[in-house]
């Protein structure tokens, strides 16, 4: 109780010791509120399936979220490239169910918009979601579009890093 009362007057205090400033981009003024509006309907999920939403605040006379780092890594890179195909599709299930629960679709479906951390993945980018309310039927086929696509891409990823020396596959 103490330190959120001392946090209240000293914010800055309780930062996490790594964060990540995520700029407003020009000419995404509508993704930039979309994004922060997305993060106060999902707060339940903020620090285990999507970043903290810690503030927005100017950097360099544009505007900026303060979001937590999430660290793990990111799918499209070779460190992303070695979980099994299973479980990757199963982490990703977990990860767009939750985020669903809320009447919303990741709409931006690529590697790049997902971390992996340790026995999950993490929601990295909610500039591009859906917008209007989607019955549980579209849910579930957003969902299982999504899981399949990417891990359709995420296979065509691992070979390519394979092929080019990236990446091992045990025997």
């Amino acid at each position: 109780m103490a330190r959120a009362w001392f946090g209240s007057f000293f914010p800055e205090w309780n930062l996490p010791s790594r964060v990540v400033l995520k700029k407003e981009k020009k000419g995404w003024e509508e993704e930039f509120e979309m994004e922060k509006a997305t993060y106060a309907r999902l707060r339940p999920l903020q620090g285990t399936v999507i970043p903290k939403f810690l503030g927005e605040l100017r950097c360099d006379n544009t505007r900026a979220l303060l979001l937590s780092d999430i660290g793990g890594v990111c799918l499209a890179t070779p460190e992303g490239a070695l979980l099994e195909v299973a479980d990757f599709r199963r982490m990703l299930y977990q990860a767009l169910t939750a985020v669903s629960q809320f009447r919303i679709l990741q709409e931006d479906i690529k590697l790049d918009n997902f971390h992996h951390i340790g026995d999950k993945i993490m929601v990295v980018d909610l500039e591009r979601v859906s917008e209007e309310p989607l019955s549980d039927e579209q849910l579930d086929l957003g969902i299982k579009y999504a899981v399949d696509s990417l891990a359709a891409r995420y296979e065509d990823n691992q070979f390519c890093f394979w092929e080019d020396g990236l990446i091992t596959i045990d025997t």
